[in-house]
């Protein structure tokens, strides 16, 4: 017989015959409390207030209280249509059973983890956040939350994280069950996944046109947060949409853009892709955190624009010189750092080096944790004078391609 207490509750398991019991003393002779279980296994709680009986609590309140529900590496939650998905990087172990909406055999991994494989890229870990943790839950004593990530990291049957100031380092080494997705408390899960699962997740969102002009109110100019060269750009749940309908690795002859925020390979060969988007994201978002505009900054003494003065202090350690005071508050500053990180691993040189979008929304979100070190960005030095720099339009010509490229030169206000 073993007796493990919880406040006035405690648990009573018999060795002999394998029944547990949940055994409950009042804390108040006053107060009479009456506790049901069904026979699907809920349980309910009310008590006597001396003239009728009030409901405390229950459970199951929704199918995801139901243990294992869906799966091994899959997640619950009760908001959602289905309750069950996958977690990132897995896909269902019987897809057609998953389709007829019975989940309980659960997901399986669709890259292997690269642990111990040498010449392999190393793992890495995608947050999930706000989730009830899985069961069998193992402690590692004594680790803060970098110690319990390294600790992690390292351990090759280790597929999955968490911690907690008060509960400490949690790991997990088996198959990850009876997850579910909280609105808002419960803790964040690290999971482990391949380097390619990080870098290839789920594409942007297609919208039909009329979902887009519900949302801008059919394109007002209200909706609208600029204009550039690419077309209007409205914010539409949280994602910027460019109005103008742009191809995929385009060629042109001529390109038209606005100074300080065309990729190179666009305004120099009049190539265009995704990654001229990301490009341009990154511009923008170093202009966020530091203040200033790319397409008027000046440094006198060594003629860098703001993306080649942001990557000189990365490397020199001290980017905290050229944040914004407005936004340089401690509490967040982990998040203006990963923010300029994200920044200039978009605004690399060379499209095949930045990531995608789905990929940057991942990172900004901590979706991804460990982020890669960038590279030089391009543009980093001025092509004009400064007393140049203030004229409307800037046209350049090179003798090493046939296309021209014409750029408006945006001052900021």
């Amino acid at each position: 017989m073993k007796l493990t207490n919880y406040a006035n509750t405690y648990i009573r398991s018999n060795d002999i015959d394998g029944t547990i019991d949940l055994v409950y003393n009042g804390a108040s002779t006053l107060a009479f409390s009456h506790y049901a279980l069904s026979y699907d296994g809920g349980l309910s709680e009310k008590w006597w207030d001396g003239e009728r009986w009030q409901f405390v609590w229950h459970a199951i309140e929704t199918t995801c209280d139901l243990y294992g529900y869906c799966g091994a590496f899959g997640t619950c939650n009760p908001l959602s249509t289905p309750v069950c998905k996958c977690l990132k990087g897995f896909t269902p172990y019987n897809a057609e059973e998953w389709r007829k909406g019975n989940w309980s055999s659960g997901c399986v991994r669709r890259a292997s983890l690269q642990c111990g494989i040498e010449g392999s890229k190393n793992d890495g870990f995608l947050a999930l956040r706000n989730v009830k943790v899985p069961h069998n839950t193992e402690w590692s004593v004594g680790l803060n939350q970098v110690d319990c990530k390294s600790q992690c990291l390292k351990n090759c049957s280790c597929l999955a994280y968490a911690y907690d100031t008060g509960a400490g380092c949690m790991y997990w080494g088996s198959d990850l069950i009876d997850i579910q997705e909280f609105s808002s408390g419960g803790l964040d899960l690290y999971l482990r996944l391949p380097h390619s699962e990080l870098v290839q997740l789920e594409e942007l969102p297609l919208f039909e046109f009329k979902t887009l002009a519900i949302a801008t109110n059919y394109f007002q100019d209200s909706s609208k947060l600029g204009q550039g060269g690419f077309g209007s750009v409205y914010k539409i749940l949280g994602w910027h949409v460019y109005s103008a309908i742009k191809q995929d690795q385009d060629n042109t002859t001529r390109a038209v853009g606005t100074y300080g925020y065309m990729s190179p390979e666009y305004a120099m060969e009049g190539h265009f892709s995704e990654k001229s988007d990301v490009y341009s994201f990154g511009v923008l978002l170093l202009e966020i955190i530091t203040g200033r505009k790319n397409s008027s900054f000046w440094l006198d003494d060594q003629s860098l624009t703001l993306l080649g003065y942001v990557w000189k202090l990365w490397n020199e350690d001290a980017i905290a010189s050229i944040i914004d005071p407005l936004i340089g508050n401690s509490i967040i500053w982990p998040e203006v750092l990963r923010c300029i990180h994200v920044g200039l691993l978009s605004v690399q040189e060379f499209p095949g080096d930045r990531p995608s979008t789905s990929t940057v929304l991942s990172m900004i979100n901590s979706d991804i944790v460990d982020l890669p070190s960038p590279k030089q960005p391009g543009f980093t030095r001025r092509l004009v004078s400064s007393d140049t720099a203030s004229s409307q339009v800037c046209t350049q010509n090179s003798s090493s391609t046939r296309n021209s490229f014409s750029i408006t030169c945006v001052i900021g206000r």
